[in-house]
């Protein structure tokens, strides 16, 4: 396991607050369909799914 440094460590909690913060009930932050995921959505389908 690596040590974390303090500097390392507040930046990863200031990070959790960031989360906290998301307002994650808006479905539009949440559509799979999008046009721009299409060539994530092509690149897994060829490498992963063989």
């Amino acid at each position: 396991m690596a040590c974390r440094t303090d500097r390392q460590v507040q930046k990863y909690r200031v990070s959790l607050v960031k989360e906290a913060e998301r307002y994650y009930e808006n479905t539009q932050h949440w559509n799979l369909d999008a046009e721009y995921l299409e060539p994530l959505k092509e690149f897994l389908v060829n490498n992963i799914s063989k």
